[in-house]
């Protein structure tokens, strides 16, 4: 059998999504049983260039993308329909889970896959010459057939399945930034997350690999792809540290076999001076923690965020004690977010005194509750292909209470407070006082080469200097 998988993603150059868990996990399974696999990421400029194959010898063409790629992943299924020869089409993912009729309905799709797509492969497995012959599992929906209610079904256990197979990946991208996930769902809801919808209709249920087949998948990936001992490691579990157990266990494993730093995400109730020492002793050198809004009663009552700013200022003190180093993210362009909440964002960052920061727009993401809300509201504006393509910080909703010029300005401010890069900063200060358009100052330095090869030279000399303190 010839598997085809087809992973419809953002700008592969401005937003790289290089790896995904679920896509690799589906080709180990295949190639265990002696199917063979590929696999293309496929953006916009691959779908107007015609830049990516359709074999019509495959068996199965496998295709998988988030909401955002909707409009994308429908052309791009169009015209794997019209390429294909004998083989069968099967979409899944995030968006074939939280809004399956949409992908039912797509042209030429054979079998609509929601929730997780192991038990699907397995089935497909045990009879490549008719795959979807007497096909008949939970979640998973045959067009034609009138389309039932999700249901809670067993989960997986992670520890059986094979080691994920990071070999169909672009390998030189992967190495440079080699990406593990050692475990699935969320003990969180948050309003603006898919979580929200999965632990409401699946049921939250914590699942991990164990230490040992968590290190045996890190060697097994040193080995594919040929990573070097000082390469960053991004461990990208949702909370990396909720369990205090198994990371001692996995870190006593790591620290004798890897010497790699790597970075974690946490939710900063999670955090404890035990958890920080450790990280500190298992060479994590950054840990990117959820501030989202500044705000805690916003941050509570619309994103559903139940931590307090007391938590937060605790874990980054944490964080900076055994010296780590504290992302923050945050979230601006909410519902209802005003520029007061904007503040409270800024200082509650200063605060916390983070050593960098990542901010992006909200983007309404079906399934969640502020989607549905936000849709209600009739405020959730169409996007353009090249938005869609850009990533997900794009202005999604009609009508904002604060500006863009605004939420440009404050993004950049906080950027440049916490990067140390003063001119900078005050120079945005100046210019949010003025009340200069920063989109076209930003279009009219770009015209002025020696203008902007100062501001980058500026830019990288003082960066390079923050760094180092």
């Amino acid at each position: 059998m010839k598997i085809d998988f087809y992973y419809i993603t953002t700008n592969k150059v401005r937003r790289p999504v290089i790896y995904n868990e679920g896509v690799a996990v589906l080709s180990a399974l295949a190639r265990e049983r002696g199917a063979e696999t590929s696999l293309q990421r496929v953006d916009l400029a691959d779908y107007r260039n015609a830049a990516f194959s359709v074999d019509p010898e495959a068996d199965v063409h496998a295709v998988s993308f988030a909401s955002q790629q909707h409009s994308l992943a429908y052309r791009v299924v169009a015209e794997i329909n019209a390429r294909r020869g004998r083989g069968i089409i099967i979409v899944g993912g995030v968006h074939a889970t939280v809004a399956r009729d949409e992908v039912a309905a797509m042209p030429g799709v054979d079998l609509v896959v929601s929730g997780e797509g192991e038990q699907a492969m397995q089935r497909l497995l045990d009879n490549p010459a008719a795959p979807l012959e007497g096909f008949d599992l939970p979640n998973c929906h045959l067009p034609g057939r009138p389309l039932a209610p999700l249901t809670r079904t067993e989960y997986v256990d992670l520890n059986s399945l094979p080691l994920p197979d990071r070999s169909i990946f672009e390998r030189p991208l992967l190495r440079e930034k080699p990406e593990f996930i050692f475990s699935r769902g969320c003990p969180f809801s948050c309003r603006y997350c898919a979580n929200e919808f999965f632990n409401k209709t699946f049921g939250f249920k914590m699942r991990r690999k164990t230490p040992e087949y968590a290190l045996a998948e890190l060697e097994n990936a040193f080995s594919t792809l040929d990573i070097a001992p000082d390469t960053l490691l991004i461990f990208h579990d949702d909370v990396f540290i909720l369990d205090l157990e198994w990371l001692e266990s996995f870190g006593a494993l790591f620290r004798k076999r890897f010497k790699n730093p790597f970075r974690c995400n946490t939710i900063a109730k999670a955090m404890t001076e035990d958890k920080a020492r450790l990280l500190r002793d298992m060479n994590c050198v950054e840990v990117w923690v959820g501030i989202e809004s500044g705000d805690e009663a916003f941050r509570r009552r619309v994103l559903n965020k139940q931590v307090s700013d007391q938590e937060i200022v605790r874990a980054f003190e944490l964080i900076d004690r055994y010296g780590l180093k504290g992302v923050s993210f945050n979230l601006f362009g909410c519902p209802g977010e005003t520029i007061e909440n904007l503040k409270r964002t800024f200082e509650l960052n200063k605060r916390c005194k983070v050593y960098n920061t990542s901010t992006s727009i909200f983007y309404p993401f079906p399934g969640t509750s502020l989607y549905d809300q936000e849709t209600a509201r009739g405020n959730v504006r169409e996007l353009s292909d090249e938005e869609n393509d850009s990533g997900v910080s794009v202005f999604a909703l009609k009508d904002y209470q604060v500006s863009r010029r605004d939420y440009f300005y404050y993004a950049k401010l906080l950027q440049s407070y916490v990067n140390h890069l003063r001119l900078e900063h005050y120079g945005l200060r100046l210019l949010k006082a003025l009340g200069v358009d920063p989109l076209g100052l930003k279009d009219f330095l770009q015209g002025l080469p020696v203008a902007g090869r100062l501001l980058e030279r500026y830019k990288a000399r003082y960066y390079l200097k923050s760094r180092e303190k």
